[in-house]
């Protein structure tokens, strides 16, 4: 499976969202979402967005996405929270490593501290986890 991770476009949200509601319906917790693509798109893409996205593609569709934003260390200083990585159920064995690659590539650009990364598991593949991951960028 030929996988490409890339910075999310405004006309990505709307399958941005659909991994978001995708997430929630497997946290049993459907109406717990009270955005849509277009908040998305306000938030992220706008002069002062409150987040960067990427997003992962198979065959021009997209089966999974990185949600980060800024975070301030009073130790460090500049780092990145990854909020939410989130692949479609359907591929839930996708090596999610490639999005905190991406990820990597980003802090290391903007001259960040570094990131922590604390996910939920729930992949039935222990290949398939990250657990916790923490980076730190020097």
């Amino acid at each position: 499976m030929k996988i490409i991770i890339r910075e999310a476009q405004k006309d990505d949200m709307s399958d941005v969202i659909s991994l978001i509601k995708e997430l929630a319906e497997f946290e049993k917790e459907p109406n717990e979402v009270d955005i849509d693509s277009t908040v998305l798109v306000n938030d992220g893409f706008e002069e002062n967005s409150y987040f960067k996205c990427f997003v992962a593609e198979n065959k021009d569709s997209i089966i999974g996405t990185a949600i980060i934003y800024n975070r301030y260390s009073t130790w460090k200083g500049r780092t990145i929270h990854l909020e939410d990585l989130i692949v479609t159920v359907r591929l839930v064995s996708l090596p999610k490593k490639s999005f905190v690659k991406s990820t990597s590539l980003f802090l290391f650009s903007g001259g960040f501290f570094g990131s922590r990364v604390v996910t939920l598991n729930c992949s039935p593949a222990p290949s398939a986890s990250l657990d916790v991951i923490i980076g730190v960028f020097t």
